[in-house]
């Protein structure tokens, strides 16, 4: 089974470690095996623990005492796929290594202590050891219930027939009840990671595709296909960052920077937003709001996102050249908030089912409409973590809709607290030629940005990797260092704190990656990063961020 999956030969010892890791029975033995073969010091596995969401050590293998944040730092990379280095402490405490790599794969977690001479059949068949580790878990789970069940048997065997009967029908009926939840939890969950994942994977392509387009435009590019690109990979953009969003919230990670501002605030940004949509379809928007006496304790960018899906479906699901209205008042100790449409309505039955996730009124074969699903359940997220609630309405198919927000009318002083924020500043300084690193593996993306940067007359130096960077870095000396996390060899995280330490504290340093939850931007931080940027961004966001930096 091995040989068909993987191009290796059977007899290679690294192979046949690898399959007696999924033996509890020859798991300490294999794991010194594979030590040796890979000139490996030593050879540690952990596996994914579902309940408390860390990676612990798999049964039936000698570990080391795995504490400090050194450790914790490493596995907690290595609950994302890939190859990851480290430096921890080794037994003694007081002992240090600095050539760990780790490899992992669907929660099954291998770490090297000493560089192994060579990993790459290792991270071929870490699949398959993950597979197993999946396997064993399952069974044990089964062997322990089904123990459970026959103790519960053998002190019931006194009791009545009739009620030992009525037992066990209850029990089968409550173990089938409990095993389709943890059923349904689990398919929920693996539908949110891979939204998570499918979120991420777009953007690195994503990332090249808006540089170059604004690369062409630099260059006085302004062809109708340039503009056609350019509009298509935003609304690609958008579907993007909806699927990210949604994963967020499933799993209640999405952090609010809440301000006093008046609503009148909020709907001028979702206007200018949703304007291009509402440009090209010839539909004429109305706007209804006090210039002031609304204030709300909101986040500003989230919560004009809720006004601007509300403007984008109500344009969408309408014909051309027809009305869109967004009005605002007061009712009692709320803000109601209004948009309103002529469009094609909906029909009672959704009224109920319209904001949840992918679910959507139908269209016809060509999906004129598009979306997926998603905004209207983003929209009920986001209001509902600001303390309000919305709802719709509408007077059947054909009769247009009409969406109400309301929120708490902010009536009393609020003491806002600073926090750390990856936004960049909305001013950038005036323009200063800098020295500036790239580091990305994506060659397309890196490319791309260091042309442009360069004709804005930086100097700029493109590496694809650590290694490689620190080398470049040593003769070029940059101001500023733009860096991927997620980088093959070396990650971001390490690159970052060795140039820190070569270039000492005048180097700027900038993440530009897919990793874009609240986790990603306090590991980046925590490594000395002063901006973190999540792909894809325009050119001018990386320019801005350079900016708040001053020469």
């Amino acid at each position: 089974m091995v040989c068909s999956a993987n191009p290796v030969e059977a007899e290679d010892p690294v192979v046949d470690c690898m399959v007696r890791l999924g033996d509890p029975r020859l798991r300490g033995e294999a794991a010194r095996a594979l030590a040796e073969a890979t000139s490996a010091r030593s050879v540690f596995l952990f596996v994914l623990d579902r309940d408390t969401g860390g990676l612990v050590a798999a049964p039936a293998v000698q570990q080391p005492e795995v504490e400090g944040s050194s450790w914790v730092a490493l596995l907690e990379r290595c609950r994302a796929d890939g190859r990851h280095t480290g430096d921890v402490s080794y037994p003694p405490h007081s002992t240090h290594i600095r050539e760990v790599i780790a490899c992992s794969h669907s929660g099954a977690c291998l770490v090297f202590v000493g560089k192994p001479a060579s990993i790459e059949t290792i991270e071929r068949l870490l699949p398959l050891l993950a597979t197993s580790l999946r396997a064993e878990h399952a069974v044990t789970t089964l062997t322990s219930e089904l123990a459970v069940s026959r103790v519960r048997v053998r002190k019931a065997a006194g009791l009545a027939r009739s009620l030992e009967r009525a037992r066990g029908e209850l029990q089968e009926q409550a173990g089938a009840l409990e095993e389709a939840r943890r059923r349904a939890e689990a398919a929920t969950r693996m539908k949110d990671e891979f939204l998570a994942m499918l979120g991420h994977e777009l953007r690195n392509p994503l990332a090249p595709i808006v540089t170059a387009t604004e690369v062409l435009r630099l260059q006085g590019d302004e062809s109708r296909e340039v503009q056609i690109i350019e509009r298509q990979s935003r609304q690609l953009m958008r579907l993007v960052d909806d699927l990210m969003d949604v994963a967020r919230m499933s799993r209640g990670i999405v952090e609010l920077h809440v301000e006093r501002m008046e609503v009148a605030d909020v709907v001028a940004q979702a206007v200018r937003d949703a304007s291009n949509l509402l440009e090209q379809r010839r539909q004429k928007l109305t706007v209804a709001v006090p210039s002031y006496g609304l204030p709300v304790d909101v986040d500003m960018d989230r919560m004009a996102q809720v006004v601007a899906n509300l403007l984008t479906n109500a344009s969408r699901y309408s014909a051309l050249e027809t009305e869109v209205a967004v009005s605002a008042r007061r009712s009692g100790d709320h803000v109601l908030v209004q948009v309103r449409d002529e469009g094609f309505g909906i029909a009672p039955e959704m009224l109920d089912t319209i904001f949840e996730r992918f679910v959507q009124e139908s269209q016809s074969l060509d999906r004129s409409s598009g979306g997926l699903g998603l905004g209207l359940a983003i929209v009920k997220n986001l209001v509902e973590l600001h303390g309000g609630e919305v709802r719709a309405s509408s007077s059947g198919l054909g009769k247009g809709s009409q969406f109400t927000i309301r929120l708490p009318l902010g009536l009393h002083p609020r003491k806002i607290t600073d926090k750390w924020s990856p936004a960049i500043a909305p001013t950038p300084a005036a323009f200063e030629s800098r020295r500036v690193l790239l580091v990305d593996d994506n060659e397309d993306a890196v490319e791309l940005l260091g042309e442009a940067l360069s004709r804005m007359g930086h100097s700029v130096r493109v590496a694809f990797d650590g290694p490689s960077a620190l080398a470049m870095a040593s003769g070029f000396l940059p101001e500023i260092a733009v860096l991927d996390i997620g980088l093959p060899v070396m990650d971001g995280y390490e690159l970052a704190r060795r140039l820190r330490k070569i270039h000492g504290e005048k180097l700027q340093l900038i993440a530009l990656t897919g990793y874009g939850q609240p986790d990603d931007h306090t590991l980046s931080k925590a490594a000395g990063f002063h901006t973190h940027l999540v792909k894809p961004v325009e050119i001018e966001e990386v320019v801005r961020a350079m900016t708040e930096f001053p020469a």
